[in-house]
């Protein structure tokens, strides 16, 4: 398996087992202030950004070939959240893996080994 910042390409035959683990884990990623050190994760930087990614997760909401495994919530009333999300994308050449969106999510592809 190899992990990259915001890609994972997993063998589809360890797939379902990665997917409950990975999405378990998420479960326990608290987000909020930067300032409490029980913090893992926090808002992104600023507007733009937001407004970049919100971007991104909608696309992979509605394009076909991909998947939401988990996240896919985001809210701008106080601060720039997203939630933790990952999507799995059946076409290589998808914009969801192609083009870098900072900011919460991930992207995974199965090779079919």
């Amino acid at each position: 398996m190899l992990y990259l910042s915001s890609r994972i390409y997993v063998p589809k035959s360890l797939w379902p087992d990665i997917r409950t683990k990975l999405s378990e884990e998420v479960k326990k990623i608290r987000v909020g202030d930067p300032t409490d050190t029980t913090i893992f994760m926090s808002a992104v930087i600023d507007a733009r950004a937001f407004e970049r990614v919100r971007q991104y997760i909608d696309y992979g909401k509605s394009a076909s070939g991909v998947e939401l495994v988990y996240g896919g919530g985001y809210d701008n009333s106080k601060g720039y959240f997203v939630e933790p999300t990952c999507f799995v994308v059946d076409d290589p050449q998808s914009k969801l893996l192609k083009e870098v969106w900072w900011g919460g999510g991930g992207v995974g592809n199965g090779a079919n080994v």
